[in-house]
Formats: C-alpha cells, structure tokens, sequence
C-alpha cells in the first residue's frame, strides 16, 4: 500500500468474484472490513445479464446458469457469514434507496472512519473515476432499477432504462451491443 500511495490508510477492491476469496482475504488480511453490496436477486440477475461482461462471466448470457450461480454466491456468502472472523456489513440495496443517509451512517461507523456530510451529497461532489460503474454514479439513488423484472408485467419481458433515473422501456427498445433487441 505504501509503494501505492504513501497517505493512503485503506485499499478498496470492488470487483465482483471477491466474496470467492473471502476465507483466504480473512487469513492475509485479518483486519479487513468487508462491505458485501446485496440486492434483490431478480434485480441484481436481470442487471448482470443485461451487462455485457467479458468471458471471465460465462454465467451471465444464460439465465439459468446465472440463476444458479446466484444461488451458489448467497449460499457461499451466508456460510461465510457465519464462519469467518472478518467484519462483513452487509448493504442491502433497497434500504439504501429508501434512507441513503441512515445506512451510509451505518457503513461508514462500520468502517471505523468520521462522518462527512459530504457523503449524503455524492451526487454533486463526485470526480468521477473509470470504471463499469461509473456512469451511473453521479446520479441519485433512486429505484428505477428496483423490481425492473415486476415493471415487465406478466409476459417476463426486460425493459431497461434510456438513462438512469429514466423510465423503464419495453424490452422491444433494448439496445445491446448495436443491435436492437
């Protein structure tokens, strides 16, 4: 860490397989605080399928390997939950949607840093940086993205937004990867 940056206290590692690693992340970095970011499983499938992540996903275009991969990654999280000696909080979603401020409070107490009022106003103080998410993280939280698969109706089409924020669209508007679905 200090090679990185020699003023940097904590290291942030977003990616998306690491709760497959958490028994050996327990082991090297016995201190760490894990935040483990949960989502109502139809939402948080329906998004991953609609992403076009790279080969290192081969669940992800097939719904029903995803499904099952899902099923694997809550079973492996809550075992965790219950055997390993690291700090997991976890950060449901749809909480933060309905009171940003009350469970950021929460996190950030249990991450063992100061409250920033600057914190509940990340909409209009964010830089920005690269990343697969970070076109969306100047915009408020909102839950257009919560229960998008109920916004389908009965038929069990996916709509997706023309913009966050936005409102859903029929699944005949999806564009993905050029071509409209």
């Amino acid at each position: 860490l200090k090679k990185r940056n020699d003023k940097a206290t904590r290291v942030i590692d977003k990616m998306p397989h690491n709760f497959e690693l958490l028994a050996f992340i327990s082991l090297v970095l016995p201190n760490a605080r894990v935040v483990h970011c949960m989502r109502d499983p139809m939402d948080n499938c329906t998004s991953c399928f609609m992403h076009n992540f790279s080969d290192a996903h081969g669940y992800n275009p097939d719904l029903a390997k995803l499904g099952q991969y899902y099923r694997q990654y809550d079973r492996l999280m809550n075992h965790w939950a219950k055997v390993l000696p690291i700090a997991i909080h976890d950060m449901q979603y749809e909480r933060t949607v309905a009171d940003l401020e009350t469970q950021a409070r929460g996190l950030i107490a249990f991450l063992g840093v100061e409250w920033d009022e600057i914190v509940s106003k990340f909409t209009t103080s964010w830089e920005g940086y690269p990343g697969v998410a970070y076109q969306y993280e100047l915009y408020p939280m909102d839950l257009c993205a919560f229960c998008r698969t109920l916004a389908a109706g009965p038929s069990g089409g996916l709509g997706a937004p023309s913009a966050p924020g936005a409102p859903w669209q029929p699944a005949s508007k999806i564009v993905m990867q050029g071509a409209t679905a």
